[in-house]
């Protein structure tokens, strides 16, 4: 038979010792100010409050543990188990007494007793009543880009859209936009969306600000928390900072977007660090918090192009290795046409997929390009040029793009699809080449 401890009353000097706040510092946690302390704060306000009292006490358990109890019964809302304070006062007693800074969490308590008995399974419910299937949070079927309970990275250099993807996939997901993205289905989000804009908050907000209305101000303020600018912690410090951290400003939330990466810690191309945000991507999955991470790929060598593959992303390898599906949007910056790879995937790759931004309304959609056939067969006898048909099929006229047309007219002309109307010289030179379909393209065509 398991007895709870009944503890009485502290004294009102020891909780006004407790509440007074330490020179040069701001106190944390309501219960500073004699407000209650809700879910979502009491594990952070608990652990300052044993650690003040530790150092002020000379490292006396016993008026360390009655202090912390008591605070604990009289501000947190609801209190915390007993065995659940103890764990906190003993990670106190860890800490080091020449660091005056307030930790924010010690790895040694990283999971709770609760955490615990939610992520430990029997070997045949872990293997046999796991879904066959994987349950997509963009995607369906094996058709899957973002899987769920697994980490999602979108990849790609600057200027591409990443922001703007996200964003959408954000409005799909709390229900401000309807209908699929890109051709693939958005699950309904189970909860609030913290979106952390680190990077370059205000443009984030001007992107966010194109796609809505102000008939979507009650969804936007329900279902979405921003944070802007860099985060207070370090989340390389324990594992837990980051889903601490993310609980404690919105304590339902479902989805996480990391905007970005780079700005989450310094030095993300060593190891150390690579491996400490993996742990901490992976906390928050444990929390049943979907992950969404934006990141960079590597500066292209000089003289050579980018290869748009998994060793293209930059940092340390484990900022991938703990992701369930890595994308690239492969473009230039500022185009409005990119490609979008799966570069490490859950199911079957997706893709590629050619995509168009509509900067004015922060609209992707899915493009389907004409065949080459097709479009010669609306320009008449006339024809075309290959920079003309490049922007109808490929979306944009760059010298690799008309080469890549022209390559591909040149089979259609060895199978007497296509004939080459040669460029007449005038005086201000050569008119280009035109294309057009041969008479039997067209009776072939006529017949469809």
């Amino acid at each position: 038979m398991t007895r709870r401890l009944v503890l009485a009353q502290a004294p009102a000097v020891l909780l006004n010792t407790i509440r007074a706040p330490k020179p040069s510092m701001t106190a944390t946690g309501s219960g500073s100010t004699g407000e209650p302390i809700l879910e979502g704060g009491r594990n952070t306000e608990l652990f300052r409050i044993a650690t003040r009292l530790r150092r002020r006490n000379h490292d006396d358990r016993l008026v360390v543990g009655a202090s912390v109890h008591a605070y604990n019964a009289a501000f947190c809302k609801p209190p915390l188990e007993d065995a659940e304070v103890r764990a906190i006062i003993e990670s106190a007693f860890r800490q080091d007494h020449t660091d005056e800074t307030f930790p924010d969490y010690d790895p040694d308590r990283a999971v709770t007793a609760d955490a615990r008995k939610t992520r430990v399974a029997t070997g045949d419910v872990f293997v046999l009543d796991e879904p066959t299937e994987v349950t997509a949070v963009v995607g369906s079927g094996d058709q899957v880009f973002w899987a769920s309970g697994e980490g999602c990275m979108l990849n790609g250099q600057q200027g591409v859209g990443k922001t703007t993807v996200a964003q959408q996939i954000v409005l799909h997901g709390i229900g401000v936009r309807t209908g699929p993205l890109f051709g693939l289905p958005v699950a309904p989000f189970a909860g609030p969306v913290v979106y952390l804009a680190m990077d370059r908050p205000r443009q984030a907000a001007r992107s966010f600000r194109r796609m809505v209305s102000d008939e979507d101000r009650d969804l936007l303020r329900d279902r979405l928390v921003v944070w802007k600018g860099p985060l207070p912690t370090n989340p390389t410090k324990s594992p837990t900072v980051l889903a601490d951290f993310v609980q404690e400003i919105c304590p339902t939330a479902a989805v996480l977007v990391v905007d970005s990466v780079k700005d989450l810690a310094p030095g993300i191309s060593a190891d150390e660090v690579g491996a400490a945000l993996n742990l901490a991507w992976q906390e928050v999955v444990a929390r049943d918090i979907e992950l969404l991470v934006l990141h960079h790929e590597r500066k292209a060598s000089q003289g050579s192009a980018r290869a748009h593959s998994i060793d293209d992303v930059y940092g340390s390898v484990w900022l991938t290795a703990g992701m369930g599906s890595v994308l690239v949007l492969e473009g230039e910056p500022g185009d409005p046409s990119v490609t979008l790879r799966h570069l490490k995937q859950p199911a079957e790759p997706v893709g590629p997929l050619d995509l168009r931004h509509d900067h004015a309304t922060g609209t992707t959609r899915l493009h389907t390009a004409p065949s080459l056939l097709d479009v010669l067969h609306t320009s008449g006898p006339s024809g075309m040029t290959a920079e003309e048909i490049a922007l109808v099929v490929i979306g944009r006229s760059s010298r690799n793009d008309v080469q890549s047309i022209k390559r591909r007219l040149d089979k259609q002309i060895k199978a007497h699809a296509v004939e080459l109307i040669s460029g007449a010289m005038t005086p201000a030179g050569r008119s280009p080449n035109r294309y057009r379909l041969t008479g039997l393209a067209e009776w072939i065509g006529g017949l469809g």
